[in-house]
């Protein structure tokens, strides 16, 4: 179909369920690729599909979300975890949690934040065990990753700080399998294997099988995806592979991006997009088969509102000599 027809068959079909009823998130990223048309339709009828202010609701209304975007602009603090999935598979599984993670340095904001609401903080320390991006991880601890959670709770709504000593996005990095490698900024939704996550419904394990807690992972086979702890050839050996090999970074055409209704209008909101890593496959003789790997630097200079990962380790010390002073 040529781009020209694909336009006319859009303007004609203005059916406003047409995008909840029959397209998954890959359909959904190539129709925007097609014109500017198309990425216009569907960008407007994808607001029926994708309702983060209904999604959540469980943990706070229309108002207190938007106070929480204005967080997350001026601190770089991202959701992550179940909700972030739900979100973007439009599921209904229950969520008991919506988890926030933000840099140490940027905690206090978010403890008034969060008290000025009515959440009260809970008496047991909260643990990383908790969290379900890393809960699947048992030998992943907060020693390791340098973490903190926090967790708080107003009636039956629960939110936790997962407090990093860097960047968020290493700490996605780090997750247990692909599957749960999605976030939530300020103006966008992203997922970094949107393919593999919604439309094969596969994840690749991201940590050795003995170091993961299977009841953890069958709760994602129980929801319909294949959790892997090898790939085929065929999954990373070229361009266009569901685990394509090379370098990465948040926003690049792997990346399924989705807008957020009424955005914050800043030039750094988009920050974030200057996270990337590299995807290696190396063979493992005791699983025999190929396991993927995530190799990254961190750059981080106290004038820097963020912190980042990097895919080429020589920038790190290049942008030392540009801000003259030692890398951190």
């Amino acid at each position: 179909m040529s781009l020209s027809s694909m336009d006319q068959r859009l303007i004609i079909l203005d059916d406003e369920q047409f995008i909840q009823k029959y397209c998954s998130p890959g359909v959904i990223a190539q129709l925007k690729k097609a014109s500017k048309l198309t990425r216009e339709w569907v960008a407007q009828r994808s607001k029926v599909k994708y309702d983060i202010v209904e999604k959540i609701s469980p943990f706070l209304s229309e108002a207190e979300y938007m106070q929480l975007r204005i967080l997350q602009e001026k601190t770089g603090a991202i959701i992550s975890g179940s909700f972030a999935l739900a979100f973007l598979d439009n599921a209904d599984f229950t969520l008991g949690d919506l988890d926030i993670f933000v840099k140490k340095e940027s905690e206090s904001p978010f403890i008034l934040w969060l008290h000025s609401m009515g959440f009260k903080v809970n008496t047991n320390k909260a643990s990383l065990e908790d969290y379900d991006g890393l809960r699947c991880q048992p030998h992943v601890t907060k020693y390791q990753l340098g973490l903190d959670v926090r967790s708080y709770h107003r009636r039956d709504a629960k939110i936790q700080l997962v407090l990093t000593p860097s960047s968020p996005v290493e700490v996605i990095l780090q997750f247990h399998s692909t599957i749960v490698m999605n976030f939530i900024t300020c103006n966008h939704a992203y997922s970094l294997f949107p393919r593999a996550t919604f439309d094969e419904r596969r994840a690749l394990i991201n940590r050795y099988p003995s170091g993961v807690d299977q009841q953890c992972i069958d709760k994602y086979i129980d929801r319909g995806w294949s959790m892997e702890d090898t790939a085929n050839q065929a999954d990373f050996a070229f361009r266009n592979a569901l685990f394509a090999e090379g370098p990465r970074y948040i926003g690049d055409k792997k990346t399924w991006k989705l807008p957020l209704p009424n955005p914050i209008h800043d030039r750094h909101a988009d920050l974030i997009e200057g996270n990337s890593w590299q995807i290696l496959f190396l063979w493992d003789k005791i699983l025999d088969g190929w396991r993927m790997k995530m190799f990254y630097d961190i750059l981080s200079f106290p004038e820097f509102k963020n912190a980042y990962t990097l895919s080429c380790p020589s920038v790190k010390y290049i942008m030392g000599n540009i801000m003259k002073q030692p890398v951190q």
